[in-house]
């Protein structure tokens, strides 16, 4: 099934948004504060976007073949992830948008195929509903939520491309506290009034390590 400009940036919008979300959780518990893993301001992982809606062209011709599908979604996030990565942190200055997340390279490959795994798996779940979705909203809505959908895009990078190349060096940094919008931020205060009930005094570094998650597992 082909599908049109229109409907596959509802795909970008619709996963980049739920990636967006993960990561809003994710960054919440780990770093305990919203972190911008990327250069745009708007609540989406375009990135994984990308990724998605290049699999939504190219993976229905391969049938049944999820061992090719799954080499498929690698390349994709590999490529897109590498892409990205570089002309965002030669954009911004920032090193470590070009250079990605250290660890080594056995540790970067292994995340990039369990990354990879992940993204197949959530696909396979959710694409079928997405695919319905597409085929009944009314083309009309489909390219305006388009035409909107990129010229936000548009004003956001230009912005946000102004906004370093006008600051000091550390500025990215300063951009990404910044970005803390309000759903971000709910979604922060959320996670984190569920670990306070569950595991009063997590917050407090000192008191971190009486902690202990999963007690009895």
């Amino acid at each position: 099934m082909r599908f049109n400009f229109a409907q596959q940036t509802l795909f970008l919008l619709i996963y980049g948004f739920l990636a967006w979300a993960a990561e809003t959780v994710f960054f919440a518990i780990r770093e305990k504060k919203y972190v911008n893993p990327g250069l745009l301001s708007m609540p989406i992982d375009f990135g994984v976007g990308v990724v998605f809606s290049n699999l939504a062209i190219a993976l229905p011709t391969l049938g049944r073949n999820y061992f090719g599908m799954y080499l498929i979604a690698l390349a994709n996030f590999v490529i897109v992830r590498a892409v990205l990565g570089f002309f965002s942190g030669r954009i911004t200055g920032n090193a470590r948008l070009q250079e990605g997340a250290p660890g080594g390279a056995l540790r970067g490959a292994l995340r990039n195929a369990l990354t990879a795994a992940g993204i197949l798996l959530i696909y396979l779940l959710l694409q079928p509903a997405l695919m319905l979705l597409a085929e009944l909203l009314p083309a009309r809505l489909l390219s305006a939520v388009a035409i909107v959908f990129w010229a936000l895009v548009a004003v956001d990078l230009v912005t946000s491309i102004l906004a370093v190349r006008r600051g000091a060096p550390g500025r990215m940094e300063q951009l990404e506290r910044e970005r803390a919008d309000r759903l971000s931020a709910r979604i922060s205060g959320f996670v984190w009034r569920r670990l306070e009930r569950a595991y009063p005094g997590i917050r407090d570094g000192e008191k971190r390590g009486e902690v202990v998650f999963a007690r009895g597992m």
